[in-house]
């Protein structure tokens, strides 16, 4: 596995790196449209994180499978996988990693602000956090302020697709999830006495940010995720500028309805 992890717009992605029988290693690239970037040590094809599209050298165009993540502490992590091992990091490195990472930045440093400029899209500030969702070629984004302040969880439609969304407020973190098990199409709610939990109202089983049932009649299912991840605005519309602005008073910031977001 390839996991990635861009600092600078707060978004992390884990990669299949093999492919036609072989392992590639992949390194630090830099920044490509204000994004972290890496590139495959094989043939210095570069490639973009935030998108897993090779956008320059040999494989151009290739897109890398991407696997499931969900942005969250270390603490809430251990309590949804208490037996979980981590690499022993190496010594030489530890100066460029903090122990306490915040995500999302208060403002956007003025000389970064200034390399990003024609890439900058204002339907959101820069530096907002949303959970970014693509299906089929759709892409589309729930701010975070959005999913905080909403009433409930936020349900629609995407590319023909039921999706949920769950969301954290702390840890602030959110993922989106294929709302369809077992030949049924789940309504999901939050649980009104923990914050980290959901229920769906058939059966008021509860459910983690991870779509795993921990208690109730539904104990045990997973739901599908569909891809989905955390980033910071300006990140995400760099590469998916397309990308269509979940609203909950009616419409979206492209003028369609966020039932139906097709």
């Amino acid at each position: 596995m390839l996991v990635t992890y861009c600092s600078v717009c707060n978004s992390g992605v884990a990669f299949d790196p093999e492919w036609d029988g072989k392992r590639h290693l992949f390194d630090v690239f830099g920044l490509y449209r204000g994004v972290m970037a890496m590139y495959d040590k094989s043939n210095n094809t570069i490639y973009a994180h935030i998108a897993g599209e090779a956008v320059f050298g040999p494989d151009k165009g290739k897109s890398l499978e991407a696997f499931p993540v969900v942005n969250v502490t270390w603490g809430e992590w251990k309590k949804l996988h208490p037996q979980t091992t981590t690499p022993i990091w190496d010594a030489a490195y530890r100066k460029y990693y903090q122990e306490r990472v915040v995500s999302g930045m208060a403002y956007m440093p003025p000389g970064f602000a200034e390399t990003i400029k024609g890439l900058r899209d204002d339907r959101l500030a820069s530096n907002a956090l949303v959970l970014s969702v693509r299906i089929d070629g759709k892409a589309r984004v729930y701010p975070y302020d959005t999913l905080e302040k909403a009433a409930d969880v936020v349900q629609e439609t995407v590319a023909g697709t039921p999706i949920v969304c769950f969301y954290t407020p702390s840890p602030q973190t959110g993922a989106a999830f294929d709302r369809r098990l077992d030949g049924a199409t789940l309504d999901f709610t939050r649980n009104p006495d923990d914050t980290t939990l959901f229920q769906d109202k058939g059966t008021h089983s509860n459910w983690t940010i991870e779509g795993a049932c921990v208690s109730g009649t539904m104990q045990g299912k997973q739901l599908t995720r569909v891809y989905s991840l955390q980033a910071q605005w300006y990140g995400w519309s760099a590469y998916f500028p397309e990308s269509t602005i979940y609203s909950p008073w009616g419409l979206m910031f492209n003028g369609a309805t966020p039932k139906h977001a097709e």
